[in-house]
């Protein structure tokens, strides 16, 4: 059942990528699209690079507060498993980052399943309230009621969920396993560490979206924040539902739809735009993944730092 779920998401991601490309294939000319990546100004690919190398070192900060290690641990294993999602297809690469953190650092695949399911809370929670600020402060934004209240349910889940995980549901599990996990997803969750997790999460999607805008900002005619947001909550939802290594396609068929229908970017300069923002994305993940496999010595000798403290 689950490869054949896998086999309908790949022909489903190969399906749209064929759609955006033959929709726009004849508003293309590849050698209008190189002149334009030529073009893109240095000041917006610096600017772009520096925030997302920054945006790496708040995963990191993250991860290592939910696994309780150290930032050295946390920075490796988040960098790895951004890089291997680059690389490897069905989002596989958080399967990549469990085996290297286990068999580096010994941390266990139910600690770092739990990290994830706590990133994806405080992810879900962030940016719909970066959107509904967003909503109210701009008149640029190209969002609907039935948008508005996707979110709004998102919030109500949330609240749910931690209450839930607040009342005794659970006391039947106690002395297991389970209640072990359920007490230390409370306490990540709705214990002291939760407004530095939220913290982080914050500035995590605060900077996504701020790229998105310096970057596109710098090289379009016209583009505003809540474009910015737009494009972020764009790309972050063709990631969860992409079969593609590094969304390749989904990412950049996704930027140039929004750029061309909605701001009415030239084709050519819109994909041009995607593709670079795109590469300041994977390249300075793949250069992290690559430095920390490379230097197998300094991970081993983190990776016994870790163990003689756990």
């Amino acid at each position: 059942m689950k490869k054949k779920g896998g086999v309908i998401f790949a022909i489903l991601n190969i399906g749209f990528v064929f759609f955006i490309f033959f929709r726009f294939k004849s508003k293309f000319d590849w050698g209008g699209v190189l002149e334009n990546i030529n073009q893109i100004s240095y000041p917006a690919l610096l600017t772009g690079a520096i925030i997302n190398v920054l945006l790496l070192g708040v995963y990191g900060a993250r991860l290592a507060l939910l696994i309780e290690k150290s930032f050295a641990t946390g920075l490796a294993v988040a960098s790895v498993g951004h890089a291997a999602n680059q690389l490897i297809p069905f989002r596989l690469g958080e399967i990549f980052r469990i085996f290297f953190a286990r068999s580096k650092f010994g941390i266990q695949a139910p600690r770092l399943l739990l990290a994830l399911f706590c990133e994806r809370i405080s992810d879900l929670f962030s940016l719909f309230s970066i959107s509904i600020f967003v909503f109210f402060t701009t008149s640029h934004l190209p969002i609907n009621k039935e948008f508005f209240l996707l979110g709004v349910s998102v919030v109500v889940i949330f609240a749910v969920s931690a209450l839930f995980l607040k009342s005794k549901s659970f006391d039947f599990l106690k002395g297991s396993k389970l209640y072990k996990w359920k007490l230390q997803l409370n306490d990540a969750l709705l214990g002291k560490k939760l407004w530095l997790i939220h913290l982080y999460t914050g500035m995590i999607w605060f900077f996504t979206t701020f790229s998105f805008y310096v970057f596109f900002k710098i090289s379009l005619p016209e583009f505003y924040f809540g474009d910015a947001v737009c494009l972020t909550l764009l790309t972050t939802i063709s990631f969860a539902f992409s079969a593609m290594p590094g969304n390749i396609g989904i990412f950049e068929g996704g930027i140039v739809y929004y750029l061309t229908v909605v701001r009415h970017v030239d084709s050519n300069l819109a994909l041009a735009a995607a593709l670079a923002f795109h590469l300041l994305i994977i390249i300075p993940q793949i250069l992290l993944m690559a430095l920390f496999l490379v230097t197998k010595n300094n991970v081993n000798v983190l990776a016994n730092n870790e163990k003689l403290n756990s």
